[in-house]
């Protein structure tokens, strides 16, 4: 009911507002014409008193005399004067009034019905694997926060509007070496007004080169990284290059083997962006 309002309450307002004005200007008219009669020259006094009875009544006024035709007169624009007086009042109230409604209800800000809103960012694997580093920002229209996520993998945001969830909340979460499948929009309230983001590694490439014990490069060398999630063999001068999801940072297994012996069986630390040099080396 109350969405309504905007749209009539307008157009009603203004209607009683000129309402109100014309009911003004008409006892504007009113009164100079009381002060016509009044101090109209007697010779033409006769001539204004039965213009005026003519305008205000449809009672024959024959047998009147003079002076209570004078009177009539007079009593008759008093009243007329008294009903658009009370008119002008009702027209201008009620046009101050809608015009009141539709401030209090499209143009005034809600302050009631806010509330926090906590976002908790995880890994791949779920509840268990909390990201601690990085930030969300909540999109809420009017309003943009921006939290460092806690210790505990969340970040709090004060003083949500509930309205704001009918347009949509846009939750983006940054967080270095990683990624979301895409940003979030919230279109109702979440239970207990908790909301969880799931991220995953962005694709690191790794890359380098396969040396043996005097550093030279050794073609031919096959690459096993985590049990067979990426692989590559090295090119004539030992280089290699596989992509991992894992940001940099993270330690992952590799294996290398050439023709069924093993030379490398480790765990690599991913570097950001920087060549690797791993050691092919077999005990004789």
């Amino acid at each position: 009911m109350f969405e309504a309002i905007q749209y009539v309450g307008t157009p009603i307002a203004l209607v009683a507002f000129i309402v109100a004005v014309v009911a003004y200007a008409y006892r504007g008219r009113l009164e100079e014409r009381r002060k016509l009669i009044e101090t109209a020259p007697e010779q033409d006094r006769g001539r204004v008193l039965e213009a005026a009875l003519r305008d205000f009544t449809t009672i024959p006024t024959d047998n009147l005399t003079r002076e209570q035709r004078y009177d009539l007169a007079l009593k008759l624009i008093e009243e007329r004067r008294a009903k658009f007086k009370m008119m002008t009042f009702a027209s201008l109230a009620i046009a101050l009034l809608l015009a009141a409604v539709v401030v209090v209800f499209t143009v005034l800000p809600d302050e009631e019905g806010t509330g926090p809103l906590t976002v908790r960012v995880v890994g791949p694997n779920g509840p268990s694997d909390l990201i601690t580093n990085g930030s969300v920002t909540v999109d809420a229209g009017q309003s943009t926060q921006t939290a460092a996520l806690s210790a505990n993998g969340e970040a709090r945001f004060e003083n949500v509007p509930d309205r704001a969830f009918e347009n949509g909340v846009r939750l983006t979460a940054r967080i270095p070496g990683y990624q979301s499948q895409s940003d979030t929009t919230l279109h109702a309230i979440p239970n207990g007004r908790v909301h969880e983001i799931q991220v995953s590694p962005k694709p690191t490439r790794v890359f380098g080169t396969v040396v043996d014990s005097a550093r030279r490069p050794l073609g031919n060398i096959v690459l096993n990284f985590q049990a067979g999630l990426a692989s590559d063999t090295t090119d004539a001068d030992g280089n290699f290059s596989v992509s991992l999801p894992y940001p940099p940072g993270a330690q992952v297994p590799v294996r290398a083997t050439h023709m069924g012996v093993t030379g490398l069986n480790d765990q690599i630390t991913i570097p950001d962006n920087a060549a690797l040099t791993l050691f092919f080396t077999t005990r004789t």
